[in-house]
């Protein structure tokens, strides 16, 4: 076989890019794997528009997607859609929007992974990992679940 005749593996599509520029620019940073230019991004902090465009991607609402990051919906409200928020917020916004990009990009159904989000899994102690992620450390264990199921050693 020639080598021009190979196509290349074509990448799936993960969260779709939405109306949203603040939110688009975050995803191609994550997709990017441009650590640097996204540490930038938390120092100065991202906007409410950023985490709407998140919101309207997973589908999660104001209630849980808060308390996901570390706030309240009563805070994120009050925000105009230009207030940046604080590092830590900010941050974890990039981590919950790498995590939701990634499992859409394996699960190649939006819908699929949503509804295993709030699927209780044995690799994660029979709790749903929508619950764990609200913590590095449970974000991180989610994010090695779908790596498994990505190469096909889920256990």
């Amino acid at each position: 076989m020639e080598a021009n005749n190979i196509s290349p593996v074509k990448r799936k599509r993960r969260i779709m890019e939405v109306k949203n520029d603040d939110f688009n620019k975050i995803i191609q940073l994550i997709r990017a794997g441009s650590n640097l230019d996204i540490i930038t991004e938390v120092k100065k902090g991202l906007s409410r528009r950023v985490f709407d465009g998140l919101k309207d991607q997973t589908n999660l609402d104001f209630t849980r997607l808060s308390k996901i990051v570390g706030t309240t919906s009563a805070t994120i409200h009050k925000k105009k859609t230009t207030d940046k928020f604080n590092k830590l917020i900010s941050e974890k916004i990039i981590a919950v929007a790498a995590l939701y990009d990634f499992g859409y990009e394996v699960f190649e159904d939006k819908n699929d992974f949503d509804a295993w989000m709030g699927t209780e899994n044995t690799a994660l102690a029979e709790k749903k990992p929508i619950e764990l992620i609200d913590t590095v450390l449970g974000l991180n264990e989610v994010r090695n679940v779908i790596g498994r199921i990505q190469y096909g050693v889920y256990a």
